[in-house]
């Protein structure tokens, strides 16, 4: 893909929005500089980050911009893009993002790099999905989204939410120019208008691509409807996509119980992961991520919001029938970069890559995750504390990594000043195999 036409033709946008009526122009520019004790950073000074850290990141800085022109009082249209430097990447230069989006009252598109998002006051490891998270590059795609979620019925009490996506995966990876399909569906059940219930269902997919073995895989629009539906690969599939579910796919049943009180809201959430039918099933229970979030409606007081996550993911179905048995999260045998961009996970980044492009090493764990924000003294802060036991992978029937006990944490502290807002940042990594690590960062930002 043809980056640099596709920032000509984002830089040509911007001025033309900008001289129309009802047109708001935005950006930032971010500086930062970090030490540490050791050769690499702690866990959460580079996970969650959009990809734009690096293990050995030791200054970065990024200049955003975008350009909003209202259309109505619940439409509009909005262009921007982002440039990166990184010290340790390569190359040190890169475009961060750049993307067009159209939204109205019901509908939004967006095409391009744009990163998701932040939920949960970015106290979360992963969001409001298990399989899409803060923690690797946006993909180039489209991607196309219910703006709010949509009554069924006359008393609005029976909504749903939806979206689709596809998207290119462009980046340095075992089977080159793999192809991303995505899709969700959520129903909304409103007691009233304080309490909801939703339950949704995510799929993603990786299909197409070249194979360094098997050369290009079926990239018809037929094997699209098969990719869509789940269908088996049949004639010019490898052998074993012939008979499961063309591609790599990937699902996830979501559930969330929100409730307004006076004072603050709660949320409960759930997300688990499945591969084939033993998961869709629930054979692979009590797998998933179990959550607790709570938000005050006045941001006053030390502690604004608090949130809790318990992932449990050991049981990979061992004990389903045979050949649904010993699942893989996030792997694939075929897709041997599995379910990670530019060797960064794409989903809860709690699932470890190993730096290179053979994928998850990572992904029978239990994990606690507490984050909490407020201020001090007026200043915001965010603190993230984690504790892992991690289990490695099992291939064969046999555990590859035995448990290691792993506690990461950050503390960010915002400070205004007159020019710029700074932000002091603390993180530390203490596990059972390696020296514990520590580092401290500073960053400026700008905006404008």
């Amino acid at each position: 893909m043809n980056y640099k036409f596709q920032l000509v033709v984002l830089l040509i946008t911007l001025p033309i929005l900008s001289n129309a009526q009802n047109t708001e122009i935005s950006g930032r520019i971010e500086l930062g500089g970090y030490a540490s004790v050791r050769d690499s950073l702690p866990f959460w000074m580079v996970s969650n980050t959009y990809g734009r850290m690096e293990p050995d990141t030791r200054a970065i800085g990024l200049a955003e911009a975008r350009v909003q022109h209202r259309l109505g009082e619940q439409s509009f249209l909005e262009a921007g893009g982002g440039i990166l430097f990184n010290d340790a990447a390569a190359p040190v230069l890169r475009v961060d993002s750049w993307y067009a989006q159209y939204q109205n009252q019901w509908f939004g598109v967006i095409g391009g790099k744009k990163q998701r998002p932040m939920t949960y006051g970015g106290l979360s490891t992963s969001g409001e999905s298990i399989l899409w998270s803060d923690n690797a590059r946006p993909m180039p795609g489209m991607y196309a989204y219910t703006s709010e979620p949509i009554a069924l019925v006359r008393s609005k009490k029976l909504l749903f939410d939806a979206y689709w996506g596809e998207y290119l995966m462009d980046d340095e990876r075992y089977v080159d120019n793999a192809r991303v399909h995505s899709k969700g569906l959520t129903f909304v059940y409103r007691f009233n208008p304080q309490t909801e219930l939703s339950v949704g269902l995510e799929h993603v997919a990786q299909w197409a691509g070249t194979h360094p073995v098997n050369g290009a895989l079926p990239a018809r629009f037929k094997d699209y409807l098969k990719i869509i539906t789940g269908s088996s690969g049949g004639e010019g599939a490898v052998e074993g996509d012939q008979i499961n579910a063309l591609g790599n796919s990937i699902g996830s049943y979501r559930i969330r119980f929100k409730k307004h009180y006076d004072s603050f809201n709660m949320e409960l959430f759930w997300n688990n992961i499945f591969e084939d039918r033993s998961g869709r099933e629930l054979n692979n229970l009590p797998d998933g991520r179990y959550g607790i979030y709570l938000e005050k409606k006045q941001p006053i007081g030390l502690v604004h919001n608090v949130l809790y996550e318990y992932y449990y993911m050991k049981s990979h179905s061992d004990g389903a029938p045979f050949m649904s048995t010993g699942d893989d999260y996030f792997n694939n045998y075929v897709y041997l970069s599995g379910w990670s961009y530019n060797q960064q996970t794409i989903g809860s980044p709690l699932f470890l890559t190993g730096g290179d492009v053979f994928g998850i090493v990572n992904n029978r764990f239990t994990a606690h995750h507490l984050g909490i924000g407020g201020s001090v003294k007026q200043l915001p802060y965010r603190l993230l504390l984690t504790y892992s036991r991690n289990y490695g992978l099992r291939r064969r029937g046999e555990i590859l990594q035995e448990g290691k006990n792993v506690f990461s944490s950050r503390f960010d502290l915002n400070i205004p000043v007159n020019f710029a807002d700074l932000k002091f940042i603390m993180a530390s990594d203490f596990a059972e195999v390696s020296k514990p690590k520590f580092a401290v960062g500073l960053h400026m930002v700008k905006r404008f």
